[in-house]
């Protein structure tokens, strides 16, 4: 039997980042629109190209608005906390995990934008005595951003690290 998890964190999409995926999709669509245009005046070229070039731009404007609610909804990974190790996993697949004796420090991230910490949202990194092996790459240090303020993730990983 696997052990049950003291404490779950689960993270979501921040504020921030739902509006900058709005204004990169209104971008591309407004660049699309000004190729339509340009195609259309300058070039004479068949009909189709435009109208398939408007029909992007129009499939653009359509997934800035129905794309960041669908995102806003979806809960991203969970930042477990068991009674002798911190693991991060995304649905049943564990992600990584990691003893607190490798922990040096779990920090507050300062790096959040004035809208995400007014939504309750707080950036963590967690720092390792020895790196951390993910996918080939070793890592130092972990920022898990997206975490409920609420839930109060200091508040409840700090004292099992101290143990």
């Amino acid at each position: 039997m696997t052990e049950e998890p003291l404490y779950i964190f689960t993270t979501s999409i921040l504020k921030s980042q739902i509006t900058l995926i709005r204004i990169f999709l209104y971008l591309g669509a407004l660049f699309l629109g000004i190729a339509a245009l340009v195609i259309k005046l300058l070039m004479d070229v068949e009909p189709l190209i435009f109208y398939l070039v408007l029909g992007v731009a129009a499939l653009d404007v359509f997934w800035s608005i129905v794309l960041p609610p669908l995102l806003a909804k979806q809960t991203g990974a969970s930042l477990k906390a068991y009674k002798s190790s911190l693991a991060l996993s995304r649905g049943a697949r564990e992600i990584w995990s990691v003893s607190y004796d490798n922990i040096r420090d779990f920090i507050a991230d300062e790096k959040i934008s004035e809208k995400d910490r007014a939504a309750g949202f707080v950036n963590v990194i967690i720092i390792f005595d020895t790196p951390l092996q993910i996918g080939g790459l070793k890592l130092q240090q972990i920022k898990i951003t997206g975490l409920a303020a609420a839930d109060d993730p200091f508040g409840h990983i700090k004292p099992l690290l101290s143990k």
